[in-house]
């Protein structure tokens, strides 16, 4: 009713100083989380358990699992999500970095 769903639960805590921005999942069942408190993607299993961790050199605000295989982590980074902060020095600062050999490929397309 209302369009929300029926029953909400925690799927995952992530650990202390992460924060979850953007995300997507592999055939694994995991998710990759986009933390950009911490510089770094997540892969998280459900209850919480941290399997991999992919610094990137600024923070990171989405995921996407991609390449040929499916086993490639791009990870969209800015330094901040201010846009002011971001054009500071005359220049775009934001990057979308890449990571290969994920454990598992992408689940289905986006």
């Amino acid at each position: 009713a209302g369009g929300a769903p029926p029953s909400r639960r925690v799927w995952a805590k992530l650990p202390w100083g992460a924060t979850a921005d953007g995300i997507c999942l592999d055939s694994a069942g995991g998710v990759w989380v986009a933390s950009p408190t911490t510089k770094e993607c997540l892969r998280v299993e459900e209850g919480g358990r941290v399997t991999h961790r992919v610094r990137t050199s600024q923070p990171c605000f989405a995921c996407a699992l991609g390449g040929g295989d499916g086993r490639t982590l791009y990870a969209c980074t800015a330094p901040s999500h201010h846009r002011e902060e971001c054009q500071r020095g005359g220049g775009r600062r934001g990057r979308i970095e890449r990571a290969r050999g994920a454990p598992h490929p992408r689940a289905g397309w986006p």
